[in-house]
């Protein structure tokens, strides 16, 4: 049932499909828009030259359309085109849509088709299998009814939702901030391009092998203990590290790794998703874990951490076996040597660096919080469950 004052609404008819064609020139520059799935919006291309484009079909952009990618349509790729793309082109497969006499708000249409019951409909419109083959059908899409208040009020929800996608980004580009940083620190002070003032001995250069152990100990699940977690690959976030949750050895029936606190997990399997992960407690993971441990007279292990971060551990994971499942080799990562300065000037390196990493995840969860809350406050207005005041006059 809808709520007061909604009506059920296709959007064939309260939009319209926009077409300016372009003939490009062949020695003149062009630059194609492209739009990113879950709603993340339109990138743009770098410039190529017209006769690159050969008989591709392309046409103008126009500001303030919704414009969707009928190929992935049903994984939220969708947008509002700006002024930003003003003098830009796009394929036959980006097609743009603007309101009849008013009829509706764009941006209101952005967030419907962010939510849920959004994603829903456009699966609806986009029949088949997976990937490629779930085209949006665009007399489907026409077709297709959604919830629509008044439009001032769907200026008001829109302007909300707005308001929080651009706290969200706020905070991403903090995180942007800070992990540029961090990398940039890692660079300098892990490979001793740059050095700490106070620490000026030479710096010794030793194999992986050298300063940690690759810790081999198996246990069947039977006889582990119950009480300590498992860590499994999809419990560790890609590049961030962060554990994401954990299971138990209960009905598991392959061998597991055993690791302690201050060991270092690093996902062997598809190394470029950079899964690692400093233990904080004792407990078990899967076999495709690395687990490293620091030799303490040599190595911190709060520094053997950071020294899976960096490119030269990373480029030496990724000469791997395998293409389809590739793994890192023990054999060159072992053997490959990193900088190694004194325990004193590791700790100075580690408090420096701890700087960021702890900032960094102070805004991965001021981000997540922002999108759950943004995530419920969606359904609620979009659903009109929760509705929004608006002005008398309007």
């Amino acid at each position: 049932m809808l709520p007061e004052g909604w009506s059920a609404r296709s959007l064939g008819s309260v939009l319209e499909r926009v077409v300016k064609p372009v003939t490009p020139s062949p020695a003149a520059l062009y630059r194609e828009i492209g739009i990113r799935s879950h709603g993340k919006g339109i990138f743009h291309k770098s410039p190529v030259l017209g006769e690159s484009l050969g008989d591709k079909r392309v046409f103008e952009v126009v500001p303030d359309c919704l414009v969707l990618n009928i190929v992935f349509a049903w994984e939220q790729a969708v947008a509002r085109t700006t002024d930003a793309e003003v003098g830009m082109i796009a394929s036959h497969r980006f097609p743009m849509y603007r309101p009849k006499s008013g009829a509706c708000d764009i941006d209101y249409l952005v967030c419907f088709f962010k939510s849920k019951r959004g994603k829903h409909l456009l699966e609806l419109a986009s029949p088949g299998g997976a990937g490629r083959n779930k085209t949006l059908g665009q007399n489907d899409f026409a077709k297709l009814a959604f919830p629509m208040p008044s439009r001032a009020e769907q200026n008001r929800i829109a302007n909300i939702l707005t308001t929080w996608d651009e706290a969200i980004r706020a905070v991403q580009q903090l995180l942007d901030n800070h992990n540029a940083r961090k990398k940039a620190l890692l660079q300098k002070l892990m490979t001793g391009r740059e050095r700490l003032r106070g620490f000026e001995n030479p710096v010794k250069s030793l194999e992986l092998a050298s300063i940690s152990n690759l810790i081999k100990k198996r246990i069947e699940p039977s006889r582990a203990d119950s009480q300590l977690r498992c860590i499994e690959l999809e419990h560790v976030e890609s590049k961030t590290g962060r554990i994401l949750g954990s299971t138990t050895t209960d009905y598991q029936s392959s061998l597991k790794a055993t690791f302690k606190p201050g060991d270092v997990l690093f996902g062997k399997l598809r190394p470029y998703l950079k899964k690692c992960w400093l233990a904080d407690s004792s407990g078990y993971c899967s076999t495709e874990f690395w687990v490293l441990r620091a030799i303490g007279r040599r190595c911190l292990p709060e520094f053997l951490h950071l020294i899976c971060q960096t490119d030269r551990f990373l480029s030496a994971c990724n000469v791997t076996s395998g293409s389809k499942m590739p793994r890192a080799d023990w054999q060159i990562v072992s053997s490959t040597p990193f900088h190694v300065p004194t325990i004193e000037e590791q700790r100075s390196i580690i408090e420096i660096i701890s700087k960021d990493s702890s900032a960094i995840d102070r805004l991965l969860v001021t981000r997540a919080q922002l999108v759950i809350e943004r995530r419920g406050l969606a359904q609620q207005l979009l659903a009109g469950k929760r509705r929004v005041k608006l002005d008398p006059a309007t």
